[in-house]
């Protein structure tokens, strides 16, 4: 399935498949962060593809409704803007789908400061 096509170098010198080193790892944390995406992903997988990016979703999902970690996958937005600032985020829109929580960290250019947007499935979003 579309779950080798999500990698992790090792220094070993080898590849390993992370759905599967993530299966074996989970159950030993509580938190397990991805950062990042595209990093993770084998170059194979589309980070624009609804099939591939759902695919990797619900692997993950299903992860961490087994081990009852939390998940939390790091990826990164378009150059683009949008009045939706969740329309930002790069690749895919199954990856917005998927998710129970997102965080959305904005930092302008020049500002030190940031503003984190939420929004969820079962939580009440906003800007903080």
């Amino acid at each position: 399935g579309d779950h080798r096509d999500l990698h992790l170098s090792i220094r070993r010198q080898r590849q390993m498949c992370i759905r599967d080193r993530l299966e074996a790892l989970a159950p030993n944390y509580d938190l397990i962060v991805i950062d990042t995406l595209i990093a993770g992903l084998s170059g194979r997988a589309d980070e624009n593809s609804n099939t591939a990016m759902g695919s990797i979703a619900n692997d993950l999902a299903a992860i961490a409704r087994r081990s009852n970690a939390a998940i939390c996958l790091l990826h990164h937005t378009s150059k683009g803007t949008s009045d939706d600032i969740f329309h930002t985020i790069r690749g895919a829109s199954a990856l917005r789908g998927a998710y129970d929580v997102g965080m959305l960290l904005e930092r302008r250019k020049g500002e030190r400061e940031a503003l984190l947007h939420v929004e969820g499935k079962d939580i009440e979003g906003g800007s903080f």
